[in-house]
């Protein structure tokens, strides 16, 4: 007559693994927004201690982080056999985040990834360098001069999304000035992430007197600028003048002074050599930006022969374009001597003589 107490058991059978699922973005998207992914794993056994989050955050030099993440039930929402969770990301970066789940009937779900970038800055426009066939340029007065064509390169990178080889371009003047200025010029693509101007070639202009603003994109459309040194190109020749009072052009006794007047509006003077008779009388060279420059060049010396001798200023402006000017003189300070021979000084002679 003895009742056995009822025995019970509870078990499960489950041979399905989660299903799991990331959205939010396009896989390989790019964006400038903030992301917000959504997981969702599906399966009526879940355990949350075993569903690991792996994000790893990039850009183009490497690694910036890698995080694994397992949250706890209560940061999960549930609805019948469905687990979802949101996570947010800000932190430019490119992104992949992963997906795994184990069930508590030890099923392995399918890994899910996807991949995204987060970018809302312009690249970085660096090393800008300024040459010509005869070498690298240096700054004078705050300017580039040269009278062959300027070589302006620059190096462009972007960390996330990368550049946009076909938006890297330059605008003749100042940013604020670029709807003054509408016309871009594409920049040359050289080795690595070099880009290459050519002043005033590129720009089909035979003379240059200006900035030029260098801009760039990322595939987003992020858009950088760095503004160049003022840049000076021309091969005019300085402008001479040499006036004088008298009649240089016969010959005299008295010294000649020439007013000298070198001028060079546009490329500013570098050096004026005065010469007299082939010797150097006088060098001038400038410290500061000096357009127009006068001096009285006084020629003083006998000529010592019969085609007189040359006065000339030599000048060189900023870019390098040379000019000269030369006058020539007949300066003879020097009496003509007289001799007589064929009688005696003091002699009294009784008929004519000749002498």
């Amino acid at each position: 007559g003895n009742e056995a107490v009822p025995a019970e058991i509870h078990f499960v059978i489950d041979k399905a693994a989660p299903a799991l699922t990331i959205s939010g973005i396009g896989d390989g998207e790019m964006t400038r927004q903030e992301v917000t992914l959504n997981l969702r794993a599906e399966d009526y056994n879940h355990d949350f201690s075993k569903y690991r989050v792996v994000v790893t955050r990039s850009d183009i030099d490497g690694e910036l982080e890698n995080q694994s993440f397992v949250y706890p039930a209560e940061q999960w929402t549930e609805e019948v056999a469905v687990a979802t969770k949101s996570l947010s990301f800000s932190k430019e970066g490119i992104y992949k985040v992963t997906f795994d789940a184990v069930d508590k009937a030890e099923n392995e779900a399918a890994t899910a990834s996807i991949s995204f970038s987060i970018d809302a800055t312009a690249p970085v426009i660096s090393e800008v360098v300024y040459s010509d066939d005869n070498g690298l340029l240096g700054v004078k007065y705050h300017n580039i001069y040269s009278n062959h064509a300027i070589l302006v390169e620059f190096k462009v990178k972007d960390q996330i999304v990368g550049v946009n080889e076909q938006k890297v371009y330059v605008t003749v003047g100042k940013p604020e000035e670029k709807g003054l200025f509408p016309q871009m010029y594409i920049a040359h693509k050289a080795i690595g992430n070099s880009y290459y101007v050519y002043i005033p070639t590129d720009l089909s202009v035979s003379e240059f007197d200006d900035t030029i603003t260098i801009w760039a994109n990322d595939k987003l459309d992020n858009e950088g600028y760095v503004t160049s040194l003022n840049i000076i190109f021309n091969t005019n020749k300085p402008e001479i003048r040499m006036d004088c009072d008298t009649d240089y052009t016969k010959w005299t006794n008295q010294s000649v002074t020439f007013h000298t007047t070198v001028t060079d509006a546009k490329a500013g003077i570098k050096e004026i050599v005065y010469k007299i008779n082939n010797e150097k009388v006088k060098t001038v060279t400038f410290d500061s930006l000096t357009t127009s420059y006068s001096y009285d060049l006084t020629a003083v010396d006998s000529a010592d022969k019969v085609t007189g001798y040359v006065v000339s200023v030599e000048v060189t402006n900023n870019c390098g374009t040379s000019n000269t000017m030369q006058r020539r003189v007949y300066i003879d300070k020097v009496k003509p001597k007289v001799s007589l021979s064929g009688i005696q000084n003091g002699t009294h002679y009784d008929a004519s003589q000749t002498f």
